[in-house]
């Protein structure tokens, strides 16, 4: 009875570890950087790092380049960029 108990107690903690671990699960930071503002999450910026879903918007009259880990995009005046994966 008692080998059965620590078993069981054992396993209880195992799987409390398994649900609360998030730390390995979370995505690696993205570098966001333009020359021209931009906006994301309601703060405006030419530069952050950031771990994705997020979303930039372009509230310049203007198209913008925004370079996101030295990969380049074009965000149209008035357009959402959204990245959802690294």
């Amino acid at each position: 009875m008692k080998i059965f108990t620590i078993i069981l107690a054992i396993m209880l903690f195992m799987s409390c570890a398994l649900i609360n671990d998030n730390q390995s699960y979370k995505s690696p930071k993205i570098e966001i950087v333009s020359e021209y503002l931009f906006s994301m999450n309601g703060k405006v910026l030419t530069d952050t790092i950031s771990r994705p879903p997020f979303t930039i918007y372009n509230p310049n009259l203007y198209d913008i380049i925004i370079s996101i880990d030295g990969t380049e995009y074009t965000v149209n005046s008035h357009e959402n960029l959204t990245i959802n994966t690294p």
